[in-house]
């Protein structure tokens, strides 16, 4: 085992490596279908907000999830997905205990899956962009009011340095 620091020459290339991919190349897409507990199927989108400030400075990076329920589409017809409400998006927890179990999903789901993909990947743009844009605007708000706090920290201990 050998335990590194973010600012080692090998993470820095392997993180710059991932931001190529997901920003120049847009290469993220990725499906992984994992067997829950529950009865009903769902499919959970993520999502990425990178803010960065002046010189590229990041400010914030989340990730974030978009859960809806899904049947494939013989049986919803031309329906597309729709995701559920907020409070009702923490399938995560199922979604982590699933990965560690794995529990390999039944044959004949893998085709209904593979079949609908393409079709299935479009629907929750809409409520990614959604959900993306208010994060953007909570997490500017709270920058915000951060920047304006450290403003006034850092002018009176200016002016209080001046006073010595």
């Amino acid at each position: 085992m050998v335990h590194l620091y973010l600012e080692h020459l090998l993470v820095q290339w392997l993180l710059a490596q991932f931001t190529v991919q997901g920003f120049v190349k847009h290469e993220l897409s990725r499906v992984c279908v994992c067997v829950t507990e529950k009865a009903v199927d769902y499919v959970v989108f993520w999502g990425r907000v990178s803010l960065y400030g002046r010189q590229a400075t990041r400010l914030h990076d989340e990730l974030f999830a978009v859960a809806a329920p899904w049947k494939p589409y013989p049986l919803r017809g031309q329906r597309p997905l729709r995701p559920l409400g907020p409070k009702d998006r923490n399938l995560v927890g199922d979604l982590e205990r699933s990965l560690a179990a794995g529990v390999p999903l039944p044959e004949g789901k893998q085709g209904l899956f593979r079949d609908s993909l393409s079709r299935d990947a479009q629907d929750p743009l809409p409520y990614l962009e959604q959900e993306a844009n208010q994060l953007i605007a909570k997490t500017t708000k709270q920058l915000t009011i951060r920047g304006e706090r450290e403003a006034k920290v850092r002018g009176h201990h200016h002016c209080t340095n001046r006073e010595y």
